[in-house]
């Protein structure tokens, strides 16, 4: 994940189904061939353009910017449950 959206990195045998049967809208899908290192694939998208660009975003910062539990940000806000943290977040 980064500023520009969502990425998912998986083997070329089974982009094909993953895109068809699992990948939302809006996911930008790569492909490593059967033998490649998922890894290193991995370590090569997901940057964002502006602030912080050339590195993935840290999960605990966006927990940090979005106000949710655990990251001490805004922490008599923060919802107690996934239910709640979605209509948290939609407000």
């Amino acid at each position: 994940m980064d500023r520009d959206g969502d990425h998912l990195v998986a083997f070329n045998n089974e982009a094909g189904r993953s895109a068809a049967e699992e990948l939302p809208a809006g996911v930008s899908l790569h492909t490593v061939t059967c033998y490649g290192n998922l890894h290193e694939a991995t370590a090569t998208v997901g940057h964002s353009a502006g602030d912080g660009a050339g590195s993935p975003l840290a999960e605990a910062s966006v927990a940090t910017e979005l106000g949710l539990p655990g990251s001490n940000c805004c922490p008599s806000k923060a919802p107690a449950t996934p239910a709640s943290a979605l209509n948290w977040l939609a407000s």
